[in-house]
């Protein structure tokens, strides 16, 4: 036995047996891909990681003791906005950021508090001016990394602003060559929306829109709501519904089917996205007007 354990402790001091060293933890976690892809080009060497699992909905995540602990390890917590991933305030005392409070702030002034869509990053101009927040929020933690940190995010700013007026050059091409109705009018792109998650970038590319259908996913429209969008939609020539592909749309779905409505498909969280760029690029590809 003495031999066996002199033969173990021999063993164990040139290969090891104490417990595996931890994986490094991250130094900025983001709550959302999608918040991710637009806090990573300025990070530079500096680590992030997501949060939400892919395919989950911010609104009805549960976090995992590993979520806590992977929290709390970390340096800085980047949240998009209070109505869709609040929660994460509330689950580490690491110093927490929520990237587009202060544009709600600005766009709420004298108008009121309520959000309608708080879904601020499928709109690039809401972006860009959570951008100078961001990076004041980043120079705090890591002081020594300010001047590069300024750098990335002034070059983040020019592609953004790039692919935005890009963006507007395609939607307005595809207007122009839209299909005339019976009485020689253009017939404007329009979509139905389910929820309010698109409706930001809709209107920044001054597409048109009837709904949403309901406020929530779990939340059914009344028959009255639902009959006064329907006229709306058959006035207007209304033929696309956008639906979020993260959610359960079966009901929503089978109302398409039984009004003959195309089905637009769309990741509002940016998952499948290789960058914020892409993002914008993908919905554009997606949202592009049928017969265009």
């Amino acid at each position: 036995m003495r031999e066996l354990i002199s033969y173990l402790y021999i063993s164990c001091a040139l290969i090891g047996c104490g417990p595996r060293p931890a994986e490094e933890a991250p130094q900025v976690v983001a709550t959302l891909p999608i918040i991710k892809l637009i806090v990573e080009p300025i990070l530079g060497d500096l680590s992030v990681v997501t949060l939400l699992p892919d395919g989950a909905s911010p609104h009805v995540y549960q976090p995992k003791p590993s979520d806590i602990r992977l929290l709390g390890d970390s340096q800085l917590i980047i949240s998009a906005h209070e109505h869709i991933d609040g929660w994460s305030a509330t689950l580490s005392d690491t110093p927490h950021f929520a990237l587009f409070e202060s544009v709600a702030e600005a766009e709420s002034r004298g108008e009121g508090s309520e959000v309608l869509d708080p879904h601020y990053w499928s709109d690039p101009n809401s972006v860009l001016k959570a951008l100078p927040n961001l990076v004041n929020k980043l120079c705090s933690v890591f002081e020594s990394k300010c001047p590069a940190l300024r750098r990335r995010a002034t070059a983040f700013s020019v592609r953004i602003d790039s692919m935005s007026s890009h963006l507007e050059e395609v939607f307005q091409s595809a207007l122009e060559v839209g299909s005339s109705g019976p009485d020689g009018t253009v017939n404007t792109a329009c979509y139905i929306t389910a929820q309010p998650f698109i409706d930001r970038y809709i209107d920044r590319f001054g597409l048109a829109r009837i709904g949403p259908i309901s406020q929530e996913s779990e939340q059914e429209p009344t028959p009255a709501s639902l009959a006064a969008l329907l006229e709306k939609a058959e006035q207007r020539r209304c033929r696309s519904l956008i639906v979020q592909s993260a959610l359960d749309n079966r009901a929503i779905l089978n109302l398409a089917a039984d009004l003959d409505w195309d089905v637009i498909e769309v990741d509002p969280l940016g998952v499948t996205a290789t960058s914020y760029e892409d993002y914008l690029g993908s919905l554009a590809i997606s949202l592009k007007p049928s017969g265009q």
